[in-house]
This record gives structure tokens, C-alpha cells and sequence, in this order.
């Protein structure tokens, strides 16, 4: 098989270590920033910053309040970053389907070559000059429905490499999407988790800020999941079209190579009509039936 030549099939693999990569990243990076968080909880319980209502507005002392909050924020944003890996970790399986729909497509250009080859060769072998007879004149018929077969199956190959492209195309745009999302997802997170303790008792209102801010993300980046399922049913949409065109092409009458059977009359040894199925397998010239084939005499 030639090598693909759709740019972006590079752009499709490069786009899959990128999901890849930022997935080891969302891993890792609760392990980033735990540190700064249990630092910050114990600044609050060694009583190094006083939690009082001119601090938080809590009207008392609060620090296992305060405490609770950052705990519980904590955990809310490692409940996002699980649930987005695990869609990620599903999403897997099907990652690498659209760089399939590209070799595929490469492969339906291989089989257009061929029968392009195929044509041009026929086209060479047009014995009308010399040839006539009962069989003769049907090889004649079948040639020029051939002909049409060629030309009409070498332009569904092609229609259906362009429309393997196009999804793959399609796809592709999705996969930048998402690995954009993840990246603005792990970098709200590191940036705002980093050095945390600096923040003191106003960290509280950053983390609230920050389980929000990520939970609007992670809804973006289940839409565009979402998206890649839905480009899966147009995957389906144009599969049926594919097979509907495949099934009606021209020169190939019910979708099967144009019969060479077909009723004819001829005649006997004795010179009489005799009726009989044309088969080019049965051409011989020797049994009498007349469908032979005759050297044209020279004019």
C-alpha cells in the first residue's frame, strides 16, 4: 500500500499522543499540588492566621469550617479530573479510528488505479474490426456496458475516498477541541492549586471559584465526547450511502457484471433456426449452433 497522501493523517496520530499526554498529565496532577493543600490546613490549625468574622464574615472562630471547605473542594476537583480520564480511558478504543478511515481511503485510491489500468487495457481490445457473428456482436454489447462499469466504479472509489477523507477531517477537528479543553483544564487547575497556602483563609473563596470554573469545563469536554458521537452516526449515514451508490452503478446491471447469456437464434448443421442461449463459453465454431465468430472478410 502507497503511503497516505492526506496531510493529516500525521496531524490525526500527533493529535492522539496529545490526548494521551494530557490524560498522564491530569493523572499526576492532584500529587502536584496536595502538598501546597495540607500545608495550607495546617497553617490554619496551628492558629498561624486567625479565622474570625473580619476575616471570612463567619461571625467565629473557623478554622475546621474553613478546613472542611478546602477538603471538600479538593475532593470535587479530583472527582472532575477522574471523571474526564475515565471518559478519556473509554474513548480509547475508538481513538484511532478516523487515521483508519485515511489508509482505508488510500486503499480505495489503490483499487481506482487498478481498474483505470484496467479500462485503458480493454479499450485495447476492441475486435469490431475483425470479428462478426451471433457471438461476436454480444461481445460487442458487453464491451461498451464494460467500458461504462469502468468509468462509473473508478468514480466511486473516489467518492468514497473523499468521504472517508472528509469524516477524518471532521474528526480531527474535534480531537484539537479536546486536547485544548484538557490542556485549559489542567493548567486552571495547576495554576490556582499552586502555592494555595499563600492565599490563607481567602483560599476558601478561590477553591469555590475553582470547583465552578472546572465544572464548567468538564461539561465542554463531555460536549465535545458528545460530538465525536455524533460524528460516529454520520460515520453510519455515510456508510449507507457508500452502499446504496456501490449498488447502483452503471454498466453493472443489478449490481453484477453484465451476463453474457442472452437469448439468440442460429442454425443447425442442416441450415435450419435453431434457438438457443448465447454463451461465451460456448463460441466454438465447431458445434454448430451458430453463435460463432467469424474473421470479418477482407474488404
Amino acid at each position: 500500500m502507497t503511503t497516505p497522501t492526506l496531510d493529516s493523517r500525521t496531524d490525526l496520530v500527533n493529535q492522539i499522543d496529545g490526548m494521551r499526554l494530557a490524560a498522564k498529565d491530569l493523572e499526576l496532577l492532584p500529587s502536584g499540588y496536595n502538598d501546597d493543600v495540607n500545608k495550607l490546613i495546617e497553617i490554619l490549625r496551628a492558629g498561624e492566621i486567625g479565622l474570625t468574622v473580619t476575616t471570612l464574615g463567619l461571625g467565629m472562630l473557623a478554622s475546621e469550617y474553613v478546613i472542611d471547605k478546602i477538603e471538600d473542594n479538593r475532593e470535587s476537583i479530583e472527582q472532575t479530573i477522574t471523571s474526564v480520564l475515565n471518559k478519556l480511558t473509554a474513548f480509547q478504543s475508538e481513538e484511532k479510528t478516523p487515521v483508519t478511515f485515511i489508509d482505508i481511503a488510500d486503499d480505495w485510491r489503490d483499487i481506482k488505479n487498478l481498474i483505470l489500468e484496467g479500462g485503458n487495457s480493454a479499450k485495447t481490445a476492441n475486435l469490431n474490426t475483425d470479428w462478426e457473428g451471433v457471438a461476436a456482436s454480444r461481445y460487442f454489447v458487453v464491451y461498451g456496458l464494460q467500458n461504462e462499469a469502468f468509468a462509473s466504479m473508478a468514480g466511486l472509489c473516489e467518492k468514497v475516498a473523499s468521504q472517508l477523507e472528509t469524516l477524518a477531517k471532521a474528526i480531527l477537528d474535534l480531537y484539537k477541541k479536546l486536547i485544548s479543553a484538557l490542556l485549559e483544564l489542567k493548567n486552571e487547575i495547576a495554576n490556582k492549586m499552586s502555592s494555595i497556602y499563600l492565599k490563607g483563609p481567602a483560599a476558601v473563596f478561590v477553591l469555590d471559584d475553582l470547583v465552578k470554573t472546572v465544572g464548567t469545563m468538564q461539561t465542554k469536554i463531555f460536549n465535545i465526547f458528545s460530538e465525536c458521537a455524533t460524528m460516529a452516526q454520520a460515520n453510519m449515514i455515510a456508510g449507507n450511502t457508500i452502499a446504496s451508490e456501490v449498488a447502483t452503478q452503471t454498466g453493472l446491471p443489478f449490481n453484477s457484471w453484465p451476463s453474457i447469456r442472452v437469448p439468440a437464434v442460429g442454425v443447425d448443421s442442416e441450415g435450419k433456426p435453431r434457438p438457443y442461449d448465447l454463451d461465451y463459453a460456448d463460441a466454438s465454431v465447431l458445434d454448430g449452433d451458430g453463435s460463432d465468430w467469424k474473421h470479418k472478410p477482407s474488404t
